[in-house]
């Protein structure tokens, strides 16, 4: 644990000085003491024999009558034991006399567990000004260390954290203010330093700074619980969830929250309107995003949509479905393709032979025209499964056959 602790505070920059022993106050004394002919007291029996010859500035009470007692010759613990304890704590405060019964084991000792701050908020100081990524990245990673250690403290998790990188003014942009704010999001609530420095470089290497930076300030203020899993032999659903989650955290840092969308789906059964594509949230999971954004694309990556999406209906009986879902393709056609007719039967590199259907969807009355069709599954001669459609009218069926996509 001792060695664990020294490799933590060394990740960020920081150096230690142990001491340990049976009690807490004892330890705390030798840890202040360089030249302590002991910093580890594992039995009660030691302390009587290490202790006495500290000096008595390891002492916390002591240290305001410092003057006072070396000018009456007490110079080590050892001394200062053989002084009265009555006068001791008549002269000196009870204090004194206390914290010497804690460290010798004589008084019980009380602690105040030590609380972190309610939100992380830390500046460092850059060891020289620069705008390199790697240079950035170095000091980063020491406050993405301490980021991690305040939320393992907590037992919590972040979303969202914020980069301040202050510019001295000799150094910034006169088109720009002192500071540059770069917010980096995840997926899914972490508190990994690794995984946030990797979204930091992303975030860096599509914005890069404009001037160079003297200063970094990091502040986490949004806090989740954080979520233990159990440990598996195989990966499960949650490792699943983790890895697409990191996915999707990383494209959001390269791409922007303009570049990263998801279809979702929508009440119309109309293919052309069955799915929109959506700003991914970062700051919701996935199960939460609400469609609001109005439909542009269809599953096919590039296909345009009518620029105005019908509005919803009038209060009206259901329109006519049938009971029949029938599969839907992966690739759709940016725009319905009319298939000529051979015998009354349409043509697709020769006659189609059909293995499902029909569907039918009749919807949109409100729209001109309203939508009225018979879709099939079908097949043609190169054994290619197609998405084919009828055309049906007010009177009737029509005898007009159109090819909407394609399975894979």
């Amino acid at each position: 644990m001792l060695q664990r602790i020294e490799t933590g505070l060394n990740d960020l920059g920081l150096a230690c000085r142990p001491g340990v022993s049976v009690t807490a106050t004892s330890a705390w004394w030798l840890s202040q003491y360089a030249s302590a002919p002991a910093t580890h007291i594992n039995e009660l029996t030691s302390l009587s024999a290490i202790l006495p010859a500290l000096p008595i500035q390891v002492l916390d009470s002591a240290y305001p009558h410092l003057l006072t007692l070396k000018r009456c010759g007490v110079h080590h613990i050892r001394q200062l034991l053989q002084l009265p304890r009555s006068g001791l704590s008549r002269r000196f405060g009870a204090t004194l006399v206390r914290e010497l019964d804690c460290g010798f084991a004589r008084h019980a000792e009380l602690h105040t567990w030590i609380q972190p701050p309610p939100v992380f908020d830390v500046r460092q100081e850059m060891p020289f000004h620069t705008l390199q990524l790697q240079g950035l990245l170095n000091v980063a990673a020491t406050l993405l260390t301490a980021l991690q250690h305040w939320l393992q403290g907590r037992w919590a998790a972040t979303r969202t954290i914020r980069f301040t990188f202050h510019h001295g003014r000799s150094n910034r942009h006169p088109d720009h203010a002192d500071t540059t704010v770069r917010w980096v999001r995840a997926a899914q609530p972490t508190q990994m330093a690794d995984a946030w420095l990797q979204l930091l470089q992303d975030e860096l290497t599509r914005q890069p700074l404009l001037a160079e930076a003297c200063d970094i300030s990091l502040r986490a203020d949004v806090l989740e619980p954080l979520q233990t899993q159990t440990e598996t032999l195989f990966p499960g659903p949650q490792e699943q969830q983790q890895a697409w989650s990191a996915l999707l955290g990383r494209l959001h840092a390269r791409l922007g929250s303009d570049g990263l969308k998801i279809p979702l789906e929508t009440p119309d059964p109309r293919p052309e309107y069955a799915h929109r594509l959506h700003a991914h949230a970062m700051t919701a999971s996935e199960s939460t995003v609400k469609a609001t954004a109005p439909a542009k694309t269809l599953r096919k990556t590039g296909t345009q949509l009518p620029a105005q999406v019908p509005t919803q209906p009038p209060p009206r009986s259901a329109p006519l479905q049938s009971a029949l879902r029938l599969p839907r393709p992966l690739w759709f056609l940016p725009r319905p393709e009319r298939l000529p007719l051979q015998n009354n039967r349409p043509v697709q590199k020769g006659p189609l032979s059909f293995l499902a259907g029909p569907e039918r969807i009749e919807f949109g009355w409100w729209d001109s025209p309203a939508t009225r069709r018979d879709y099939f599954i079908a097949q043609d001669s190169d054994q290619r499964q197609l998405w084919v459609y009828r055309e049906r009218h007010e009177d009737g069926v029509s005898n007009r056959w159109y090819l909407h996509g394609l399975f894979g």
